[in-house]
C-alpha cells in the first residue's frame, strides 16, 4: 500500500511533540532536585542555628547564631550569606532549661531553567525550614 503524499511528515511531527514534552519533564526534574538540595542546605543551617541556640539561648548571641546558620554550608554554590535572599528568624520562649527556641530560615530560590518559570508563573520559589529545640543550658556565654 502506497502512502499518501500528505502523511510523509507525520512521524517527525509526533517525534518533535513527544521530545518537547520529555525535555520539559527532564528540566522540571532537574529544577526540583536542585531546589530540594537547597532546601536540605537551609534545613541543615536551621538545625545548626537551633543547636547553637539550645546551648547559648541569650538574645545577645543572635549575631553569632546567624553567623553559624549562614556559614553552615560548605557548598560554594549555595549562598546563605546574602541577606537579600535568606532571612533568619529566632523565637525564644525563654532562657531557662526546657524552654523552647524556634529557628526559621527562609530562602528565595531562583529557578535556573528557562521554561519552568513560564509553566509555574514565577521565577522564584520560597523555601522554608523550621527547627524547634529546647534550651539545654541557661548560663552559657556566647562563643
Amino acid at each position: 500500500m502506497k502512502k499518501l503524499y500528505s502523511e510523509r511528515g507525520q512521524s517527525l511531527v509526533e517525534f518533535v511533540i513527544s521530545f518537547m514534552l520529555l525535555i520539559i519533564l527532564l528540566l522540571g526534574t532537574f529544577e526540583f532536585g536542585y531546589a530540594f538540595f537547597f532546601w536540605i542546605t537551609i534545613r541543615d543551617g536551621a538545625q545548626e542555628g537551633a543547636t547553637y541556640a539550645s546551648l547559648y539561648p541569650d538574645a545577645s548571641c543572635q549575631d553569632r547564631l546567624e553567623a553559624r546558620v549562614r556559614n553552615s554550608s560548605n557548598t560554594p554554590t549555595i549562598n546563605l550569606l546574602d541577606t537579600a535572599v535568606t532571612t533568619i528568624t529566632t523565637t525564644r520562649g525563654g532562657t531557662d532549661i526546657g524552654d523552647m527556641i524556634t529557628v526559621e530560615v527562609d530562602h528565595i530560590y531562583s529557578l535556573h531553567t528557562p521554561i519552568i518559570p513560564d509553566i509555574i508563573g514565577s521565577d522564584t520559589i520560597n523555601l522554608h525550614a523550621e527547627v524547634i529545640v529546647s534550651v539545654l543550658q541557661s548560663d552559657g556565654t556566647c562563643q
